[in-house]
């Protein structure tokens, strides 16, 4: 385990520590809402077919990130009405990003998108059989929360940045920049 003195990070904000071998994570935190750029925007209705038993759910996603930023292993997990028979997802065929992919896992459809550039947009339409009689208020019911999985590779969404880094390797010249890598990760991120 790394040990870094959090009372000198506190007053002078410099964090003095000495590496293990390899690979480590130095700092984890945790943000919310407050003033908070939110990296996507999600947007969704669903259509009702009552005569054949059928939902259609038509979502946008939008990375809001700058443009020259992009989001990677976007992972969208839409639940399905406890009484669906089938679902099938399509994706957008105007879409930029042409690594997208859909299953159906724990009754849920799982959007997988393997990077989306900053500033543009992407869409899904899922269609859901349902089992004969299921009211359709009841089965629109089931289709929310969504939950959103990602990683913002180059990004520290609160600002937090590495401004000076010196490494002192017994009179070695080092470029230590080369070893930093910032990577915003999601723990929970829903949408209602």
């Amino acid at each position: 385990a790394i040990t870094a003195g959090a009372t000198e990070f506190e007053g002078t904000k410099n964090l003095s520590f000495i590496p293990p071998e390899g690979e480590f994570d130095l700092m984890r935190y945790r943000v919310t809402r407050d003033s908070l750029l939110m990296p996507f925007r999600l947007s969704a209705y669903a259509e009702e077919y009552p005569s054949d038993y059928r939902l259609e759910l038509h979502a946008r996603l939008r990375c809001e990130l700058p443009a020259n930023s992009h989001a990677s292993n976007i992972r969208v997990i839409v639940p399905l009405p406890k009484d669906f028979v089938s679902a099938q997802g399509d994706l957008d065929s105007l879409s930029t990003t042409s690594q997208q992919a859909t299953e159906v896992k724990d009754r849920s459809m799982h959007w997988l998108i393997k990077m989306l550039p900053g500033q543009t947009e992407i869409g899904l339409r899922v269609r859901i059989l349902l089992a004969s009689g299921v009211s359709m208020a009841e089965a629109k019911k089931d289709l929310a929360p969504f939950h959103v999985h990602f990683e913002l590779p180059m990004c520290a969404v609160r600002g937090l940045e590495i401004h000076r880094l010196l490494v002192v390797d017994r009179g070695q010249s080092v470029n230590p920049h080369r070893w930093i890598r910032y990577i915003t990760s999601s723990a929970s991120y829903v949408v209602r």
